[in-house]
């Protein structure tokens, strides 16, 4: 065999790998919104097992139809249908999810009293995370949700559950001030009661703003910038 002719079988080769790396992918969708926490159910199943997600982010679905709903508590959901083939992609970079008119939204200063290292937090499957001091922000006034915070101690990593309220009064201005503390070996947070000590309110009934049915041919908002080779 010649050495164009091993050229030529090699670059088939490629060609096919790529096609079949293009068909196990299907389509490829990138979102971005605001707030930038959110969750993402295709064909009503939630993607990322179920849990808040930081956008922008990037994830595939099978070759087809399909209705994307993008959710967060508080917001009115958006709901897009996407139609394509393998190896479509789909940019959606400013999908933003209103506030429901009969919320209210407050927010929660998490502080700490101690001098240890890798201090964090997470709330609620994924709705806010990150280092302590922090600021969270768009949360319902009067839910309840779940705060588990961590740090590094002379005996190890420590980490405590509990939870919180948000206050009517919680604004971006004058914050609810949770303050994680310690006593003797175990780590505790101020303004934070065991799980269920705590009353809940209802969570707000969540509605949509469906969007038009997108496909590769008719989405000028949020065009396919690839196609299979």
């Amino acid at each position: 065999m010649g050495f164009t002719a091993c050229i030529w079988f090699a670059a088939i080769a490629v060609s096919v790998q790529k096609f079949k790396l293009a068909a196990k992918a299907g389509i490829k969708i990138s979102l971005q919104t605001s707030p930038g926490t959110v969750k993402i159910f295709v064909n009503n199943q939630p993607e990322f097992e179920g849990h808040y997600v930081q956008t922008p982010v990037t994830f595939f679905v099978p070759a087809g139809k399909h209705r994307i709903k993008i959710q967060r508590e508080g917001f009115a959901s958006q709901v897009v249908t996407v139609t394509g083939t393998f190896g479509d992609t789909y940019d959606m970079p400013a999908v933003v999810l209103g506030p429901l008119a009969d919320v209210q939204l407050g927010a929660v200063r998490i502080e700490t009293r101690l001098d240890l290292p890798g201090t964090s937090f997470a709330i609620s499957s994924g709705l806010a995370s990150g280092d302590i001091p922090a600021d969270v922000v768009d949360l319902v006034t009067g839910r309840e949700y779940e705060l588990t915070v961590s740090a590094q101690t002379p005996s190890g990593k420590k980490s405590h559950r509990c939870t919180f309220v948000v206050a009517e009064n919680a604004t971006v201005d004058a914050p609810q001030i949770l303050t994680l503390t310690r006593k003797g070996s175990r780590l505790r947070v101020t303004g934070c009661g065991p799980a269920g000590s705590q009353p809940k309110r209802t969570s707000p009934v969540q509605t949509e703003n469906p969007s038009p049915s997108l496909s590769p041919s008719s989405a000028p908002e949020i065009p396919p910038v690839g196609t299979p080779q």
